[in-house]
């Protein structure tokens, strides 16, 4: 121990000078870390290459340190991931799609691993308070934060490439237009400042080629690529490839229960300084393990107070959830329990059978029932309207960038500016291009997703009458239909079709001779589209109404639906709108209809937001005026308070 710890420390000591240099130095630009996450794991690394390397007892000091922190919050961590274990597979199976991880053989094993990775978590938690098994812990904690600080790092990596990508495709486009509009110096800085964020074949051939296309004076043309005519060859310019990565966007139910308690979800650089920072704590544990037992008294009066005190600022505090807290002090009551009546050859099996049995009990307890804290903006209390309209907009300046004429500087000026120099500019300067520098960033809306609908060949007599029906309807019918008059030539029998806005009943006198009206009728004007008609606010301005919801409609069976269809009857006739919303189409859910005899009213909405509605597959929400009064899943349909 006493050899590990100098050279211990002064390692400790390097990476922490080294990551806060890098922090000084690159502070503004490449750290975006609003819950300083990047400086928590700096001040780990000093805090234990200080203890490590100044005090006797130093490295042992930040071991017992790094197994109070690590503990705590794996296993709170763990229970995040375990109170959501499907929500959890959902964020699986986005990294193991083709277009990210590129992982399809463990698509289907997606919700086995989120059980055993969220168990998993909070026995490793456990097994480090306790002391328990530590060299078989200490090599998995290892293992299992290499690999999520790797899956950060390539997240965090593909959001930048992605939205370097998405500024590299602004600035190429804008130099594209102005190359067509003969402006060929503006659209080479345009293509150079591309560059900077992305660079493929075909920016470098724009770069090539524009300075002989100016001096030759030769006019770049576009049909469905950009061109130029050299005599009578055409030359056709390189196309720029799409970038064909999916991006993982947020940490899953880490994520959401960030988003629950304090407004968003760590970025992916964030979520990559978190792991590193744990990394931090976990590496004294790793190199300690040899020295490292099974608690003592003495070691269980050290860390389990303080173990409970990090669960109850982490969980409590942090995501207003106290169960992490309860489920840590009742664990740790029978530990000590078993401390206290066995034999010291079986308590660390016996504890471990316990921590065991309770994390992947719990985990499998979410799977068949719901989270039993639920951070998502559908929880019950919310109300949907209230959550579609709690964003903040954004604020923007509109901005000019000028050139210097002779020092080829550049300013960047917004219109009050400008106003107040207009001489100047225009005198000394060359106007280049228009930007938007954001002055706050704005806000989304917790739901921004919630569109129910049903096309409008379906809608019943009822809802073509209803008059928030009818204005959803009016909104977007002339996108996917025409009112037309239909008349019938008796003298000559042919048949004409006037649009309505077009129709002089003076040009067709009806007689039995001349014309016959047949009638006014909805004409598509693309039969290939059906019109959505969005059910939104219908559904939210109803006193009462339950939804039936189902996020993957070939995953249900008869007999549930049968189930559901007599819970449908009894709702309506206690007067209470029933609505199934679910990921089917019209001749998959009038089939199924048929099938069990009833006829639930079904609306379509994607599979992704019918998810984060209710984990249930089926499962139901009950509201009133909008506002979520109960949640249940398919397994506790009993439960159902109408």
């Amino acid at each position: 121990m006493e050899r590990l710890s100098k050279p211990i420390g002064i390692i400790y000591l390097i990476i922490a000078v080294g990551m806060l240099l890098n922090g000084i130095y690159n502070a503004s630009e490449s750290i975006p870390d609003q819950f300083n996450l990047y400086w928590m794991a700096t001040g780990g690394a000093f805090l234990i290459g200080v203890l490590s390397l100044l005090i006797s007892k130093g490295l042992v000091a930040s071991t017992y340190i790094s197994r109070i922190l690590v503990g705590a919050l794996f296993i709170v961590s763990g229970l995040i991931k375990a109170n959501d274990t499907l929500g959890f597979s959902f964020k699986l199976e986005e990294y193991f799609a083709e277009p990210a991880l590129n992982w399809p053989f463990w698509e289907p094993y997606s919700l086995p691993l989120s059980i055993f990775i969220a168990a998993s978590e909070v026995v490793l938690g456990f097994a480090v308070l306790f002391g328990a098994l530590i060299r078989l812990s200490s090599w998995a904690l290892l293992g299992m934060i290499l690999f999520f600080a790797w899956l950060t790092f390539f997240t965090a990596d593909c959001n930048d490439t992605q939205y370097n990508y998405g500024e590299y495709r602004n600035l190429y486009q804008s130099g594209d237009a102005y190359l067509k509009d003969g402006d060929y110096e503006i659209a080479l800085d345009k293509y150079t400042d591309a560059k900077t964020f992305y660079s493929e074949e075909a920016i470098d051939y724009r770069i090539n080629q524009v300075p002989t296309l100016k001096q030759k004076g030769i006019k770049v043309q576009e049909d469905s690529v950009l061109f130029y005519m050299d005599g009578d060859k055409r030359i056709n310019f390189v196309a720029s490839a799409p970038f064909e990565k999916d991006c993982v966007t947020d940490c899953g139910c880490f994520g959401d229960a960030l988003k629950g308690s304090v407004g968003r979800s760590l970025t992916p650089w964030e979520s990559f300084f978190k792991d590193i920072t744990l990394l931090i704590f976990v590496m004294p544990i790793f190199f300690m393990q040899g020295s490292i037992r099974f608690n003592s008294a003495k070691d269980d009066k050290i860390i389990l107070p303080a173990a409970l005190v990090f669960t109850i600022v982490v969980g409590g505090w942090l995501f207003g959830w106290w169960f992490p807290t309860i489920f840590t002090g009742l664990l740790f009551g029978i530990y000590l329990i078993i401390k206290r009546f066995l034999v010291k050859e079986v308590q660390v099996i016996a504890a471990a059978i316990v921590v065991i049995l309770a994390s992947f009990g719990f985990a499998l307890y979410t799977i068949n029932y719901l989270p039993i804290k639920d951070y998502r903006a559908y929880a019950i209390g919310n109300n949907i309207n209230e959550k579609m309209n709690d964003g903040v907009d954004g604020v923007y300046n509109d901005m000019m960038v000028y050139e210097h004429k002779e020092t080829k500087e550049l300013l960047e000026i917004d219109q009050n500016e400008y106003m107040q120099r207009w001489k100047e500019i225009e005198a000394e300067y060359t106007f280049k291009d228009r930007t938007k520098r954001v002055v706050k960033e704005g806000v989304p809306n917790s739901i921004s997703d919630f569109k129910p609908f049903k096309y409008y060949q379906f809608l019943s007599d009822n809802e073509k009458n209803n008059g928030v029906i009818k204005a959803a309807v009016a909104k977007i019918y002339d996108q996917y239909y025409h009112k037309v008059h239909v008349l019938e030539n008796v003298q000559h029998n042919y048949t004409d079709s006037v649009l309505e806005i077009d129709y002089d009943s003076t040009l067709y006198p009806l007689s039995d001779t001349t014309w016959v009206y047949k009638g006014l009728v909805e004409a598509r004007l693309d039969a290939s589209k059906q019109m959505e008609v969005d059910f939104t606010q219908y559904l939210l301005s109803l006193n009462k109404v339950l939804f039936i919801i189902s996020y993957d409609l070939d995953k249900t069976n008869e007999e549930a639906w049968k189930a559901l269809a007599a819970i449908a009857k009894k709702a309506e006739e206690k007067g209470v709108a029933v609505y199934a919303i679910t990921n089917g189409l019209p001749v998959e859910t009038d089939m199924l209809n048929e099938e069990i005899g009833a006829n639930i009213a079904f609306l379509t909405m994607d599979a992704t937001e019918l998810k984060i509605l209710v984990r249930s597959n089926p499962g139901v929400l009950y509201l009133e005026s909008g506002t979520v009064l109960q949640k249940l899943d398919f397994n506790s349909l009993e439960n159902l308070e109408l």
